[in-house]
C-alpha cells in the first residue's frame, strides 16, 4: 500500500506550527519557529523527510514562542493584517535585533533595514532566509556566530 503524496496542504496541517513553509527560488524551504534553522530540499517529500528528521533531532514544542517574542507586540504596527503576522514580525525583530524590522500593508511587504541597507520580501520566510544569508557572509566587526546548519555555521 502507497502512502499519499505529500502535498504543501499536508505539510502545513501536520508541521504548520512548528514550520513555515514556502517555495523560493526554485527551493522548498521550511523554517523553524524557534530558531534561525531552517532547511531546503528540491521537493515537497524532501521536505517533509527533512522536517521529520529535525524534528525528531532537535523538537520543538509545539506550543513554543521565542524568548521575548511578547515584547514586541505593544510596538505600534497597525499595518500587520492578523496576529499570525504581528507573531512573525516579533520573532523575526528577537532574531535580528540589529535589522530595523517592519511590515507595510501598501506593498505587502516585509522590510528590514539597516544604515546601510534595505530589504523587502514579500513573505516573512523570505526575509528570514535573505537574513540568514547576509549574515552568513559575515563581514568585519558583524557580531555573533553563522546559525547552524549553513556554510561556516557550528554544529
Amino acid at each position: 500500500m502507497t502512502s499519499p503524496p505529500v502535498t504543501l496542504a499536508s505539510l502545513e496541517f501536520h508541521w504548520g506550527d512548528i514550520y513555515l513553509v514556502c517555495y523560493a527560488r526554485d527551493k522548498w524551504v521550511a523554517l523553524r519557529r524557534d530558531h534561525l534553522r531552517f532547511l531546503t530540499t528540491d521537493t515537497l517529500a524532501g521536505l517533509e523527510r527533512a522536517i521529520e528528521a529535525d524534528h525528531r533531532d532537535h523538537p520543538v514544542p509545539r506550543d513554543f514562542g521565542p524568548p521575548g517574542a511578547t515584547d514586541y507586540l505593544s510596538l505600534p504596527d497597525d499595518d500587520l493584517p492578523d496576529e499570525d503576522a504581528r507573531f512573525l514580525l516579533a520573532a523575526l525583530r528577537h532574531a535580528f535585533p540589529l535589522w530595523t524590522i517592519t511590515y507595510s500593508d501598501q506593498m505587502h511587504a516585509w522590510i528590514a533595514r539597516t544604515r546601510k541597507k534595505t530589504l523587502c520580501e514579500n513573505s516573512p520566510v523570505l526575509l528570514c532566509a535573505a537574513l540568514l544569508l547576509l549574515q552568513c557572509r559575515q563581514p568585519p566587526g558583524w557580531p555573533g556566530p553563522v546559525p547552524r546548519g549553513l556554510p561556516g555555521g557550528t554544529s
